[in-house]
């Protein structure tokens, strides 16, 4: 029985003389921590690609409408200061609860593969990339929530009270 967490990323063109960049989230990958602690030997987990309920989604596109189906073989195009958010999954075997994961998470990675022409040349130049997102240390982690009788934890607001 395999687990998966899931994570909605906001993406953003903010290159306005960039050009167009495209998003392939089906390269997508998650960097965790091993069972043993060890940050510098990250394990990498690859994005989930099969199955309906599973598979990347787009939640919201900034200039299209009807993008729930999208074929995403061939990315998601953003135009300068375009936004998606979307939505994709990670096997995480080991971990149970979401301060497991959180305790756990170092770093998403998201190619993003940008084109336009050169000031020499009239070709189109591909440049890659990676749109990076880390994740807060284990230490600060623990600041967001508080350990109730009988050892359940739950999410602290802003005020430090306890959201049950």
């Amino acid at each position: 029985n395999e687990r998966f967490v899931e994570l909605n990323l906001c993406l953003q063109n903010v290159k306005s003389g960039a050009g167009d960049v495209n998003v392939d989230l089906l390269e997508s990958t998650l960097a965790l921590m091993t069972n043993t602690g060890n940050a510098y030997d990250p394990l990498i987990s690859q994005v989930q690609r099969n199955g309906s309920a599973l598979r990347p989604k787009v939640l919201f596109h900034d200039t299209d409408v009807g993008l729930f189906d999208f074929d995403l073989t061939n990315g998601i195009k953003l135009r300068p200061f375009d936004m998606a958010i979307v939505s994709v999954h990670f096997p995480c075997a080991s971990d149970v609860f979401e301060t497991d994961f959180l305790a756990r998470a170092l770093s998403v990675h998201v190619p993003v593969y940008s084109s336009g022409k050169t000031a020499n040349d009239d070709n189109n130049v591909i440049a890659h990339t990676e749109a990076s997102a880390f994740f807060i240390p284990e230490s600060d982690v623990w600041n967001y929530y508080v350990e109730l009788p009988g050892n359940f934890l739950t999410l602290v607001d802003r005020f430090h009270m306890a959201l049950a």
